[in-house]
Parts: C-alpha cells; sequence; structure tokens
C-alpha cells in the first residue's frame, strides 16, 4: 500500500493510477488478438454472453467461434516467436550487413504487431524551445495489430534498434514512444525507466539540428514516484534503488530509514547473491571526471606498457614478468594462459608475490586445471617468504578443506597472520573478511562479534561486498559496535552494495571516452536518479561544460545535480556549488549561500575555497569585511601546497595596499579619492569584479612558475619585496599628496601677493592689525 502516499491528491495522479492498473491487468492477455466485438476471458467472449433474472448463459455456437479465436490466437504468437528468432539470429551474428539488420527490423515490426509507425512532422506538433522545433514521442504515430502488442521482447529489441541505430535510423524519440507502450502494459523494466527520465526531466527527441538526444524539461517528481513504485512493485531493482535514495534522503517523500531499508536491502541480496556464483560481477569504471591526479598526465596504452615490461621480463627480471601477467589479465584482449606462465616465471625466480597468484590460478583452476595439492604447494612457498596472499590461500583451504582437512583453529591463525602484515595486496579486504568470519561464528578462536564487526568495517572499507552486507545485518539486529542510529548505518552499507551491481557506470565512463559525450550524460543522469553519488558529480560536471546538452535548463539540473552529489559527502562538489550560488548558475545569485558552501570545503583544507573566503571578507561580499579574517584565509591557502603559494603571496600583498588605502583614505582630498577608491571597492555587479584579481593571479601562477622555480627567488621576494614595498608604495604616495599640497600653496600665496599690490588698502589693514611689524 506504500505506493499510495505518493498520489497527493491530485485528480491527474488518480487518472494515471488507474490507467496503470487497467493496463497491469491486461498484461495478462498482451500476447493475445484482441477481437474487435469484445474482451476475452478465458475462452469466453463476455459481449456473447445473455444475462437472464437468475443465471448467465453461454451460446454453444459462440463457444465454438471463442475455441476457433483460441487457435488462431496460438497460431499467431507461433508466427510471432518464430520472427522474432529470427530477427534476433541475425542481429547476434558477428558483422551483420546493413541489409540483414534492416531485413532483420521488419522483422521485429511483424512480430510486435506494428502496422504503422512513424513521425508526425506537422507544424502544429512537436516541442518548441528558443524558436527551434523538437519532435518527442507524443509525436510518434504506432498503430498495433488488433490493438494490442503481440510480442513484447520484439517491441523491447526494437527499443534498442532506434536508440543504436541498428537497422533504422537513429531516433530516441521513437524509442522513449515504445518504452511508454510497454511501461502502459506493464512491463516495470520500462516503468522504471520512465521514472528516471521523468525526474530529471530528460525528454528524448527526434535527429536535430543540435545533435541532441534530449531536450529538458520541469522534472515530474509526481509521475516519477508513480512510475516508480509500481516497478517496485514488480521488483525492479533500479526502481527499488530510486525509491530507497528518496526516502534516505526525503526527497518528494516524507524522510523514513525504515522504508529506504525496505527498498535497499533485496537488492542488496541479489547483488550479493550474483558475486558468489561464477564470473562474479562485472568490473565497474568508477573515473570521476575532473579528477585531476587520473586525467592530468596521459598514462600510456596497455600495449606500451606490454611491450615494455615484456622486454624485461624476457631477459629474467620477476618483476616484470609479474606485471606483464597483470596485463595480460586486465587488458582489452586477456590471455589467461600466457599471463600464467609470465607469474610461473617469476614464481620459479623467488617472487613471492607471484607464487601466491600461482597457488590461487590453481585453486581456483584459471587457464589451468584444478590442483589443490599444487595449489598449497605454492601457497606454502609464498607463505614461508612471509607473503600475505600465501598465507591467506593457506587459511582459505583450511576452512574449507579444500587440498587440506578442514583446521578451523589453523585457518583463524593463517587469517590472523595475513591481516597483521602491514603491506598492501590484492586480496587483503578479503582476509579481513574472513577473519571477521570466523570470530562471528567461533570458528577455531573464541566468538567476538565485537572484534568480527571491526574486521568487517575494514573489509568494507576495501571493497569487500560481503563484509559490507554482513556488517549491514549486524547493525540491524544490535549486535556491532554500530553508532546509535543503527539504521543509517545499515541503509549506508546496503546502498553500497546495491550500487555495487548497476553496471551501467561502466557504459556511462566508456560512451565519455569515446567521446560520445550524450549517450554518457544520459546514462550518467540514469544513475543519478537512483542515488548513485559518481553519476550525480559526472553529470554536473558534463552539464557545466556543455558535454552531450547545452540547452536550456542545463544550469538548473547541474546545480541540483551538485546538491545532491554534495549532500552524500562528495567535498568536490561544494567548490561549483558555491560558484553557482556566486556567478547565478542555475540558481538565484545568493552570495552568503556561496559563502557557506565555500566554507564547508575550506574544512578540507581546499585552497580555492581558502582563497575565495579570503576575497569575500576582503571586499565585503557575502561575509563581514574583516581585513584581518581575509589574510587569515590568504595564509592559510598559502601553506597547503607549492601550487597556491604565488596566487595568494599575490593577494596578501594586494590586501596590504588595500589596507593601507584604508587608514589614508580619510586625509585625501575628495578628488583623488574618487580617483582611486573604485579599485577597492565593489559596485552592485561587484560579485562578479571581485573575482578578477583572483582570476588573474592563478591564471598567472602557472607562466611565471614555469620561468621562475627556484624556492631562494621566492625565499627573496618574500624578505624582500613583503617589507619594501609597501614602505615605497607608501613614500610614492606621500610624496604625490605632498607636491599636490606644495603646488596648492604657492599657487594661493601668489594670487595673495598679486592682489595685495593692486590693492594698498589691504597693505593698510594688515599693518594696523600687526604692530610689531611697525615697530
Amino acid at each position: 500500500m506504500r505506493q499510495h502516499c505518493f498520489i497527493r491528491g491530485k485528480w491527474a495522479s488518480v487518472v494515471i493510477v488507474l490507467v496503470l492498473v487497467l493496463s497491469c491487468c491486461q498484461n495478462t492477455k498482451g500476447d493475445l488478438d484482441t477481437p474487435s466485438d469484445g474482451v476475452l476471458v478465458g475462452n469466453i467472449n463476455v459481449s456473447n454472453i445473455s444475462v437472464g433474472e437468475n443465471n448467465v448463459t453461454v451460446h454453444e455456437k459462440h463457444e465454438t467461434s471463442s475455441l476457433k479465436e483460441e487457435e488462431h490466437r496460438n497460431d499467431s504468437s507461433s508466427r510471432a516467436e518464430e520472427l522474432f528468432k529470427k530477427a534476433m539470429a541475425t542481429r547476434l551474428k558477428d558483422h551483420a550487413s546493413k541489409e540483414e539488420l534492416r531485413l532483420s527490423v521488419h522483422q521485429l515490426y511483424a512480430a510486435a504487431g506494428i502496422v504503422h509507425l512513424s513521425m508526425n512532422h506537422s507544424s502544429a506538433s512537436g516541442y518548441e524551445m528558443n524558436g527551434s522545433l523538437y519532435y518527442t514521442a507524443d509525436d510518434v504515430q504506432v498503430e498495433w495489430r488488433n490493438g494490442t502488442i503481440q510480442h513484447i521482447d520484439a517491441v523491447r529489441e526494437l527499443i534498442f534498434a532506434f536508440r543504436d541505430g541498428s537497422g533504422v535510423p537513429l531516433n530516441p524519440a521513437i524509442a522513449h514512444r515504445l518504452v511508454k507502450e510497454l511501461a502502459a502494459v506493464g512491463i516495470v523494466e520500462f516503468q522504471a525507466d520512465l521514472g528516471v527520465l521523468y525526474s530529471v526531466g530528460v525528454e528524448p527527441v527526434a535527429p536535430n539540428d543540435d545533435d541532441w538526444l534530449f531536450v529538458l524539461k520541469e522534472p515530474d517528481l509526481d509521475l516519477a514516484m508513480l512510475h516508480f513504485s509500481f516497478a517496485a512493485k514488480g521488483d525492479d531493482p533500479l526502481a527499488k534503488m530510486a525509491l530507497g535514495f528518496r526516502y534516505y534522503h526525503g526527497l518528494g517523500v516524507e524522510k523514513s530509514c525504515p522504508a529506504a531499508l525496505l527498498y535497499y536491502e533485496p537488492v542488496a541480496s541479489s547483488v550479493v547473491s550474483a558475486a558468489t556464483v561464477d564470473g562474479g560481477l562485472p568490473t565497474i569504471n568508477d573515473m570521476r571526471l575532473g579528477d585531476k591526479k587520473r586525467q592530468s598526465r596521459p598514462s600510456p596504452s596497455a600495449a606500451q606498457e606490454f611491450l615494455h615490461y615484456q622486454w624485461f621480463a624476457d631477459y629474467g627480471h620477476a618483476e616484470a614478468a609479474r606485471a606483464v601477467a597483470h596485463l595480460l589479465t586486465h587488458g582489452e584482449e586477456q590471455n589467461l594462459i600466457s599471463a600464467l606462465d609470465y607469474l610461473l616465471q617469476a614464481a620459479e625466480m623467488g617472487d613471492a608475490d607471484a607464487m601466491a597468484h600461482v597457488g590461487h590460478a590453481y585453486a581456483n583452476g584459471i587457464a589451468v586445471a584444478q590442483n589443490n595439492a599444487t595449489a598449497r604447494s605454492w601457497f606454502t612457498k609464498a607463505a614461508e617468504k612471509g607473503h600475505p596472499s600465501g598465507l591467506f590461500g593457506l587459511g582459505l583451504m583450511h576452512l574449507t578443506g579444500q587440498g587440506s582437512q578442514v583446521d578451523h583453529i589453523l585457518a583463524a591463525k593463517y587469517f590472523k597472520r595475513s591481516i597483521d602484515i602491514k603491506q598492501d595486496w590484492i586480496g587483503k579486504s578479503d582476509a579481513y573478511f574472513y577473519a571477521g568470519l570466523v570470530r562471528l561464528h567461533g570458528w577455531g578462536v573464541t566468538r567476538d562479534v565485537s572484534l568480527a564487526s571491526q574486521y568487517f568495517q575494514t573489509a568494507s572499507k576495501g571493497g569487500n561486498l560481503l563484509a559490507s552486507y554482513n556488517l549491514a545485518v549486524l547493525h540491524l539486529t544490535g549486535t556491532s559496535a554500530s553508532s546509535a542510529d543503527a539504521c543509517e548505518d545499515a541503509v549506508k552499507l546496503l546502498k553500497k552494495v546495491a550500487e555495487r551491481g548497476w553496471a551501467s557506470l561502466s557504459e556511462a565512463a566508456d560512451d565519455y571516452e569515446k567521446g560520445d559525450y550524450s549517450w554518457s550524460l544520459y546514462n550518467y543522469l540514469k544513475g543519478a536518479s537512483i542515488g548513485v553519488e559518481l553519476a550525480q558529480s559526472n553529470a554536473a560536471w558534463l552539464l557545466r561544460r556543455a558535454y552531450g546538452y547545452n540547452g536550456p535548463k542545463s544550469d538548473t539540473l547541474a546545480a541540483y545535480m551538485l546538491k545532491l552529489s554534495a549532500g552524500q559527502g562528495n567535498s568536490g562538489a561544494l567548490i561549483p556549488l558555491g560558484d553557482a550560488y556566486w556567478y547565478g548558475r542555475g540558481v538565484d545569485v545568493d552570495l552568503k549561500r556561496a559563502g557557506h558552501f565555500y566554507t564547508a570545503a575550506s574544512k578540507r583544507n581546499n585552497a580555492r575555497a581558502l582563497f575565495n573566503l579570503g576575497y569575500m571578507h576582503q571586499y565585503g561580499l557575502g561575509m563581514p569585511r574583516d581585513m584581518h579574517i581575509a589574510k587569515r584565509y590568504y595564509d592559510q591557502a598559502m601553506l597547503i601546497g607549492p601550487g597556491t603559494y604565488l596566487p595568494n603571496f599575490l593577494a596578501v600583498l594586494w590586501l596590504r595596499v588595500h589596507q593601507f588605502w584604508d587608514m589614508t583614505r580619510p586625509k585625501l582630498p575628495n578628488a583623488l579619492i574618487g580617483l582611486i577608491n573604485p579599485m577597492f571597492e565593489s559596485d552592485s555587479s561587484g560579485a562578479q569584479k571581485a573575482t578578477i584579481f583572483g582570476m588573474a593571479a592563478y591564471a598567472l601562477h602557472a607562466p611565471v612558475k614555469s620561468l621562475i622555480s627556484l624556492g631562494k627567488l621566492f625565499d627573496f621576494v618574500d624578505d624582500a619585496v613583503d617589507s619594501s614595498l609597501l614602505m615605497w608604495l607608501v613614500a610614492i604616495l606621500g610624496l604625490i599628496v605632498w607636491r599636490r599640497r606644495s603646488a596648492q600653496h604657492g599657487a594661493q600665496q601668489g594670487r595673495g601677493d598679486e592682489n595685495n599690490a593692486q590693492n594698498p588698502m589691504n597693505q593698510a589693514e594688515e599693518r594696523i592689525q600687526d604692530p610689531v611689524q611697525q615697530d
């Protein structure tokens, strides 16, 4: 009954509920050819029922007709399935020709029951925005045979065809219309898709001059919640994650941790189950766009690295052989057999890490026949050299009885020894998980739930999903060393596990790396709507740079994505969010709000935030005007690193000039004040003007640093310029004031002498008033 709380009493939403409910009921007959003269209920045509006073009579001739109609439907269903299989055989074939793909689309049309499908390009249709016309799903005309979808999977494949342009011209608007058709008959996957699009205001459009896949409209949170609710009722994981995120943060609904828990737990449970089967979960590309550490320098290609390490490996270098093996197991073209050969080469030369890897290969039958005895031999050799992975491998064998007798005491000892070694190694989080597992169950050691939860906590931070899930369960049972709010801790962990099963994050990253920014943005927005923080951050990054979409409402959506990301603890979103309020990008200009986000970022020692706060205090923009606080912020930013020294050094110099001006200004004539004061004050547009100096300072940093890189020179500038420049500025300004006053005094005296010479009465008065001169 939870979904009813989302209606909020709006009649439009009530109508949509009724339509979707009726559509879900009709889904049971989605593959039937509905006759035009009635509705089928089983084998009985309701329109042919005669109702008497006390009974209902079904005429036999109509039963015969119904049987024939049933046979017709079965034949149609078989024909649709046959056409679908033929189409998919072609589409799954390697290197299918364009003509073959085009023919497969016609087969999908026939299987799906599409009689007519086209775009309405009349002047009365389309969505107008900034003088341009964009055609959406509302402009697509579709007609179904017998008024109903004949084959769900055929329609699903057509959606992918129109999204990819496979066998048909790419057309997101037609794909979106087909999504709506499937959602209307209760297909939860596409109900969730609609919820995603409504929640961020994305409207897919037909091909256009701007090359946009979609335009942005006002989000419709009521419709989004409605579709998410129906999809979650049908056990769709995407919808459950979206609702869990909204209940956890109170977005459009009343905040409720227990409700969020109910949505996240089943998704997390299914992800854990998928992680334990052969193959496990797919690798996730967790690239954060704008991460300078990952993107500042071009890295060599995998092929270049391979050739580099292979050359050393062939000359007997053990570490190089191990590096080649790593590339062969993680590259695009994996070759596990060759990788094992290089690992064996390194292991035979005494490399302990390679020994442990070979042990795991034999234990799991990777690129070689599974052999427990050989695995144990290599684990033992690695353990004798003190390698933690070898110790961990022996612990697993004793825990499971694989290759040795079950011995929980020995297993617990090996796990403890492996985690006690202060060394980072692949699989360390797994070792912590198993160390916690034996403590939790008391296998070979004294049962200690508190210590087990600590081990699970460490393993969870290392990315072990099983540890995260088990720790969440311990929080909920009240047996862990959790904080006061166990529900909050459990939801955070379950959310982390659930998101690990969402593979579209890698899709979005791959699209970005290929330069397909529109699809990258689309997929990141999809992840953002279900609460994936990395997707929210990356979507904001793309929108702020007009990658994938540069139309109206992009700044508004970017600011919203930044708020969501910052709300989940991403400190990197605080600076751009402060900038949004400073410049009014997607939000109203609010300097106090900007200062709030800069202050939050400054607590994480962000140099730019400290610089901005210094500038705001110096000019009184959104902060109290206080030169001492401004200098303190500049000084803190200067100490963070060499890359922040020069701009903040220049800012401090200008601050001292500013302070000197504030002290000198009351003593100067108004004309001089009017000439110089604009350099130190801001007008109604001062928010943007005040950043000019800061931007210039940071812009000068790179070229100046490239020309002047000697530390002694910076020391000289700091010692000499810092003290003498102010003295020179004071002297020059004092000289200017003295000379101007002297000139004014001389002019006044000259005019007075001339007047006295021309008027004798003045001389007489002076003599009378000054008797000393008479004597």
